[in-house]
């Protein structure tokens, strides 16, 4: 399972690189959809 990368205390969102901030998204989007499709099938 992944999970997102989390900034260090202190940071704002721009300090994580535009990389790991694109793999958050991605694992948002994918979390999003997955939610989505469970509820339809209740």
């Amino acid at each position: 399972m992944h999970t997102p990368i989390k900034r260090s205390a202190g940071q704002v969102e721009g300090a994580l690189h535009v990389d790991l901030r694109m793999y958050n998204a991605l694992l948002r989007h994918v979390r999003a959809l997955g939610e989505r499709t469970a509820a339809e099938l209740k």
